[in-house]
């Protein structure tokens, strides 16, 4: 295990989200201490930093290996996105023509780029694929 590019890449998660090393321990579950010994390569992250990075939408797997993206879980998936008119009374809907690769338990972004539709206030949507 490359301990130094690990940190490295913890590193640039923390300045891509613009926060000290207390910020993203309070954000992910851990102490600051041991954000600063993973960014010097003194400690290897555990699970529970990978589980916190992933639920701020950094991919673990690109932190422990540098390979793929760095925001893989939540990067925009190609989609063709399909929507019906909506009325004020109806609620907004979108219909979602997922690529192969993605399967149950992806988590996706979804960005709204229609100014006109009512789910454009809001701009992406974050959501995870139900597992069968």
């Amino acid at each position: 295990m490359d301990r130094k590019g690990i940190g490295s890449r913890l590193r640039t998660v923390r300045d891509h989200e613009g926060l000290t090393q207390q910020e993203l321990a309070e954000r992910i579950g851990c102490t600051r201490s041991f954000i600063a010994y993973v960014e010097i390569g003194r400690s290897a992250p555990s699970a529970g930093m990978l589980a916190g990075l992933e639920r701020l939408g950094y991919s673990g797997f690109w932190l422990l290996t540098g390979q793929g993206s760095m925001k893989s879980a939540c990067d925009p998936v190609p989609l063709s996105v399909h929507d019906r008119p909506c009325s004020s009374l109806s609620r907004p809907f979108l219909t979602i023509e997922l690529p192969p690769d993605v399967s149950a338990g992806d988590t996706i972004l979804v960005r709204i780029d229609r100014r006109d539709h009512p789910l454009a206030l809001i701009g992406k949507i974050i959501y995870t694929l139900p597992r069968k």
